[in-house]
């Protein structure tokens, strides 16, 4: 449970970051991010995920599996800045959760298990952020795995994420000597600020945050021995950091061929501008263990210092340029990137938005669907503060923030808040200014199907209700009705995303539905024209026969349309003045089928004369 007793302080918007925490699934994101909350003096202990105790992994079924499945916000303060973080699942089949996050986003740790380093997910979530202009910073974590390995973790940022890896810290072992990782994992170099860290007793997850400071002791480089190993360690990677950064500085690379070194203020200023910037060509990295709460002090010392707060990102152009300059309007708009159902019934939404421009609060406001790009009115009765499946009661919420509506109707993700009037004497159409705040995403294609047996029309009205009240929560679902059958057909992102779906289905609705099996997604299209002929005799009324059935595919028809499969190419079958012998003529078509079943196509004759 939070801490909510201190209340959290309200800041101007250059004391804000908005944060998401992504990686690959089991890199240590939820750890981390509880490591976080400890440390700031959110949360009182360390919640384990093997224990289902974790505050951001809420859901029944994140809890029996240990995994995150849906993006869950909290809100604290650090050194004066409050951090809006946004944990994010790691599984490829909730990728779409992850998307609809990034773009509400002005910051990202991309988390690396120090064992494994860069991973397939890593890439993907990598170029999330790229793709939403997230800018970002690197947490290796579980430095104290047996097999972990720093220098080969860092090595796969270059290769596989095609960036330059900037160390800002160093792994020691309990000896206070540099270690590139493993059960002595004790400690950090702080290559950046010249600092040494070593962890007491870290195996100790129990205390509380006034014993936190006294869990580690810190030694300026300056305090050390010259020929001592650290300072010499220090001198090589702080070589390197300034060498990194005067290739994408020539003030820093002006003030190192004069000076020999670069004072602190300028390589952090450096750092800043680097990573805010559209594409940087550098990720900072820093490092730590979140279960042994190794380096978690250090790496939001990095989220205050290197990621931007939100007037320095391409969000906070539109708030300064495009929205609150005075050739524009007085609007206050704000965008919801996620919409859950909660209550009993599951019959309360709530939706989550992030303020872009002045201030959202109670009262009446409009809501620009992102699909028909109408707006209509409606009204905020309710607004909070999210603490994962908490809430914090407020009337009014700054740019830069991250919010929830209770009791928001007909909403969805991408969807627009807005408020305001034109200023006098202009005249600007509202919804074109709106449409700046629109961010350009894509469903994914399902890629797994299931169908719903149930048993009544009462049963099939209700699965309908309950399903479409998952796809507005979790918009990679995908819900139709077959024309012949009419049965419910899913659409998933795999065979987790399915067992999730199921799960929730049956454990919050207590529906009597059947779930019929898993099928796979398969288009199948041809890179040349190709044709299939089969030739069936028959005799009629002593006439012989003779059946040509040919069936082929135009590629460069398909070519034209990759998102369509419905392209197909048929030569006609000849049509005669005698009938044809259907019983042949089915088998002529099971045969042609039989050697390259179609799923889910339908293929006819234009005639059978």
């Amino acid at each position: 449970m939070l801490t909510l007793a201190k209340h959290f302080k309200r800041f101007a918007s250059s004391k804000i970051r908005n944060v998401g925490i992504a990686a690959h699934i089991d890199a240590g994101k939820t750890t981390t991010t509880e490591c976080m909350l400890y440390v700031s003096g959110a949360s009182k202990f360390v919640g384990s995920v093997d224990e289902g105790s974790t505050v951001t992994d809420f859901l029944e079924e994140e809890r029996q599996r240990g995994i995150t499945i849906q993006s869950a916000a909290v809100n604290f303060n650090w050194k004066n800045t409050e951090i809006n973080l946004i944990d994010t699942p790691g599984h490829i089949d909730f990728t779409d959760e992850v998307e609809r996050t990034m773009s509400v986003l002005d910051g990202g740790v991309l988390v690396l298990d120090a064992s494994a380093g860069v991973q397939t997910q890593t890439i993907t979530v990598f170029r999330q952020m790229k793709r939403y202009n997230v800018s970002r910073i690197c947490f290796i974590n579980k430095m104290d795995k047996f097999n972990a390995n720093f220098m080969q973790a860092v090595g796969s940022i270059e290769k596989r994420l095609n960036v330059i890896p900037v160390i800002l810290h160093l792994p020691l072992n309990s000896q206070g000597k540099l270690y590139n990782g493993g059960i002595d994992f004790s400690g950090i170099l702080d290559v950046l600020n010249g600092s040494v860290h070593i962890w007491k007793n870290t195996k100790n997850q129990s205390k509380n945050l006034e014993d936190s400071a006294n869990d580690f002791v810190t030694v300026k480089i300056a305090d050390l021995e010259e020929n001592d190993a650290i300072s010499e360690g220090y001198g090589k990677y702080r070589e390197k950091l300034i060498e990194s950064l005067s290739d994408v500085s020539d003030v820093i690379a002006e003030i190192y061929l004069e000076n020999g070194d670069v004072p602190n203020e300028f390589l952090v200023k450096c750092l800043q501008n680097e990573v805010a910037s559209k594409n940087p060509t550098i990720l900072p990295v820093c490092l730590g263990s979140a279960l042994g709460r190794i380096g978690i002090q250090n790496l939001l010392d990095g989220v205050n210092e290197l990621l931007p707060e939100p007037e320095n990102t391409e969000n906070g152009e539109k708030t300064g340029s495009e929205a609150n300059s005075d050739s524009n309007s007085d609007f206050n708009i704000a965008q919801i990137f996620k919409v859950v159902h909660t209550g009993p019934k599951k019959n309360v939404a709530l939706a989550y938005f992030r303020v872009y421009t002045r201030s959202i609060q109670k009262g009446s406001i409009n809501v620009f669907n992102s699909d028909s790009a109408q707006s209509k009115n409606s009204k905020i009765s309710h607004l909070a503060i999210p603490q994962a499946d908490n809430m914090i009661i407020c009337n009014k919420l700054t740019a830069g923030q991250v919010g929830v509506i209770r009791g928001a109707i007909g909403v969805k993700s991408g969807d627009i808040i807005w408020s305001g009037k034109q200023k006098s004497g202009k005249n600007i159409d509202s919804h074109e200014i709106i449409k700046t705040f629109l961010k350009n995403s894509k469903k994914p294609e399902p890629m797994m199907y299931t169908s719903l047996e149930l048993d009544s029309e009462k049963d099939f009205m209700m699965a309908l209700n309950i399903f479409e009240k998952l796809n507005i929560e979790d918009p990679s679902l995908t819900i139709s009705v077959d024309e012949e059958t009419q049965q419910i057909v899913l659409g998933t992102q795999g065979q987790l995303h399915a067992e999730i779906i199921k799960s929730r289905v049956l454990r919050e609705n207590k529906l009597d539905v059947s779930f019929g099996p898993l099928m796979i997604n398969v288009h199948k299209r041809p890179i040349v024209e190709g044709i299939d002929q089969v030739i069936v005799e028959s005799s009629n009324r002593g006439v012989k026969l003779e059946l040509k059935l040919i069936l082929g595919e135009n590629p460069a028809k398909n070519a034209e349309n990759t998102d369509s499969d419905e392209t197909t190419d048929f030569e006609p079958i000849s049509k005669q003045n005698v009938t044809i012998d259907e019983e042949s003529l089915r088998l002529a078509l099971i045969e042609v089928f039989s050697k390259d079943p179609q799923l889910g196509r339908k293929y006819q004759p234009e005639s059978t004369q």
